[in-house]
């Protein structure tokens, strides 16, 4: 799949990002970092997981974002949001290694391998500084064949590699069906208490939790994405566009890389957070996306079924 929008399709945010000098690193810690225009975000209460998710950055939530390339490992790479996540950060400028079973097209740093290997993950995490972790069995599925190995033992194998190398910032894909058994008050936030509904939501709830042990225990930046439903082929489209709510969580390849290329590029220093990230809502607003709007600067521009090359009926 190829996204062939040019980097000025792909804004880190909405209009009233800034630009600022080069910072010199991510850093978790409760003090300074070094680096120009870091702040410290307040850390606020919510039912489901401590959550540094404080909106407030400055007069109108104005969004500061280095200016410079930074070194970003894509695990996943191969798979819908990953393919999107890649081109748009290369469109950017950024350096990209990628990380999957196959090779990824466009890509000229690449890893093959699984995550269930922890030599091969160590080895891709050189000289990175930023993790965005795509790589996981995408749905429910057989728990002791697919899911206990890929969406278990490979996020310790990341957690601890990106633990061991120093990596700056991580990035974990989570699931809006951490939240699903909620149905009645709209949107649902980041303070929703869980409610899985099968072992991969539960599985995508641990990934939330491993994180917020690794931000305050380990010193590492953690940034937990419940991303919306993208699509990964024609049945998928069809499934989303029938379903009762399906249009309203729907996440676009482009607004996905939009999604992580502002937070690969912004500066605010967090420990840990949790934000949802889907396009714009069809109909009614389902996830509550002000966080990462907030935090980031993240704004996304399509609605279903833009962004998708699925014929829908």
């Amino acid at each position: 799949m190829g996204v062939s929008q040019s980097t000025a399709d792909l804004p880190a945010g909405s209009g009233n990002v800034k630009r600022i000098a080069e910072p010199k690193s991510w850093s978790a810690s409760g003090t300074e970092s070094d680096a120009d225009g870091w702040e410290r975000v307040g850390r606020s209460r919510v039912s489901s997981s401590d959550n540094d998710c404080d909106p407030w950055n400055g007069p109108s939530g104005e969004v500061e974002t280095m200016g410079r390339s930074v070194s970003v490992l894509v695990t996943g790479a191969a798979g819908r949001v990953g393919r999107a996540t890649c081109q748009g950060l290369l469109e950017r400028g950024h350096k990209v290694r990628a990380f999957d079973l196959r090779q990824t097209p466009g890509i000229d740093d690449m890893v093959v391998g699984s995550i269930t290997e922890a030599a091969r993950i160590r080895a891709a995490m050189e000289s990175v500084e930023v993790v965005v972790h795509l790589a996981a069995t995408p749905d429910e599925d057989d728990f002791l064949t697919q899911l206990l190995p890929n969406n278990i033992v490979g996020l310790y194998n990341v957690l601890e590699a990106a633990r061991d190398a120093g990596v700056g910032r991580l990035v974990l894909a989570s699931s809006g069906q951490v939240v699903m058994g909620h149905r009645r008050r709209w949107p649902l936030g980041p303070e929703t208490p869980f409610s899985p509904r099968n072992w991969y939501a539960a599985t995508k709830v641990l990934a939330e939790v491993a994180g917020q042990v690794y931000a305050y225990v380990h010193g590492l930046s953690v940034v937990v994405a419940r991303l919306g439903w993208c699509p990964r082929d024609a049945a998928h489209a069809a499934q989303l566009a029938s379903h009762e709510f399906g249009p309203d969580v729907y996440l676009s390849p482009r607004d996905a890389a939009r999604f992580f290329a502002a937070v690969v590029e912004a500066t605010r220093q967090i420990s840990y957070c949790v934000v949802f990230v889907t396009s714009r809502p069809a109909h009614t607003s389902r996830f509550d996306i002000s966080a990462a709007r907030d935090l980031f600067g993240f704004e996304p521009e399509d609605t279903w079924p833009e962004g998708t090359e699925f014929a829908v009926a």
